[in-house]
């Protein structure tokens, strides 16, 4: 499977395949996990293929002393806030089981180092702690971050370019990009960014963020939606620098593009998205992802006469919206062969960063102990 993850009706939980049932006398756990892509044949349990899942139910079931037979069939289950394809990484990948070992034998917290006795280095347990029965980390979200990697020139060193897709040109405009993905931001149908064996029953999806930024040798993509289809974010990545390749070029460096911010960006998580963002996610903001204002401070009608003149500067700005417009002809599947963009970043790029969860029961948004 790949980076996936679909949303219950508002208050609904668990009424679809994986539902989670709460059995009393049963301790809920939820773990964050992060490991290595690259290591493993994505996220999904596969009996012949190293997986996450896989290395985490055999770790659960030696906890909790289930037999070689009981981990296959009846061991312990997981239930994964997403699926993340094979060679994405992830950094606050959310899971959560049932579990009937008692508090006095081991405390919530106490479940992160158990299991990472029994886990390789590839993947880790960095928190534990004990939910509400109803807590299922998959249909409980209320959004997912995710994160992309690109670096760029080719001074760039081989352990860099690990968890991140090499794009071999110093020269992609920042401004530019953003001003691409504008058109994401919001609630829309993104069957052209997902693949043609992507089986979920919609593809509408809430976008409340997109953005690019630099970050030391990076250059980031940082995307939060209430949920993905298969390949999604890749798509969205793959086409933004697929177009610009094409029809952009050299258009400047890094440096001249944040002095020159592009097209507006909603909070990334506004009252208007229907979310309410926490204060922990307010601090954990960086100051380029909130750099992001209106496109030079002007609109395609509005650039004034001295934009008007054949200038290089009126020539950039009407490029990145034409590149707009290409973009957002693609969300309404325009000119699309097959009824996808065809482009697709490479796996080993993506990173799934954080769940958020709804306030309740001491649950904060941003679960983060």
């Amino acid at each position: 499977m790949a980076e996936t993850d679909e949303q219950t009706p508002d208050g609904v939980c668990g009424t679809r395949g994986g539902a989670l049932q709460v059995i009393k006398g049963l301790r809920n756990i939820a773990l964050r996990i992060a490991y290595q892509g690259d290591s493993f044949a994505g996220w999904q349990y596969q009996p012949r293929e190293r997986t996450v899942e896989g290395e985490l139910r055999k770790a659960l079931n030696k906890l909790h002393k289930r037999s070689p037979v009981e981990s296959i069939r009846d061991g312990v289950t997981l239930y994964a806030a997403g699926r993340t394809d094979a060679g994405v990484h992830a950094t606050g990948q959310v899971a959560n089981f049932f579990s009937d070992i008692r508090t006095e034998s081991l405390s919530a917290p106490k479940f992160r180092e158990a299991l990472n006795s029994h886990l390789s280095k590839d993947v880790r347990v960095l928190q534990s702690r004990e939910v509400p029965g109803d807590f299922h980390a998959r249909y409980s979200a209320r959004a997912r971050v995710y994160h992309y990697r690109l670096i760029q020139g080719r001074g760039s060193s081989p352990d860099q370019r690990q968890n991140a897709w090499y794009v071999g040109t110093p020269w992609l405009d920042v401004a530019v990009l953003n001003c691409m993905v504008g058109p994401l931001i919001g609630k829309h149908d993104f069957s052209a960014f997902t693949v043609a064996r992507d089986q979920a029953k919609t593809k509408v999806r809430r976008i409340y963020a997109a953005s690019f930024y630099p970050e030391g040798p990076y250059l980031v993509f940082r995307i939060v939606g209430n949920a993905f289809l298969w390949h999604m974010v890749r798509s969205i990545v793959g086409t933004a620098i697929g177009l610009y390749s094409q029809d952009f070029g050299k258009a400047g460096s890094l440096g001249e593009s944040m002095a020159v911010p592009c097209c507006p960006l909603p909070s990334p998580l506004s009252s208007g998205g229907g979310l309410t963002e926490s204060p922990a996610m307010s601090s954990a903001k960086t100051s380029a992802e909130v750099s992001v204002t209106s496109c030079g401070g002007m609109d395609r009608m509005e650039m004034g006469r001295d934009a008007e003149t054949e200038s290089p500067s009126q020539g950039m700005y009407e490029r990145r919206f034409l590149l707009r417009d290409r973009m957002a002809g693609y969300l309404r599947q325009e000119g699309l062969t097959g009824g996808h963009t065809g482009f697709n970043a490479p796996a080993h790029g993506l990173t799934l960063s954080r769940v958020i969860y709804p306030g309740q029961d001491g649950l904060p948004w941003q679960w983060q102990l």
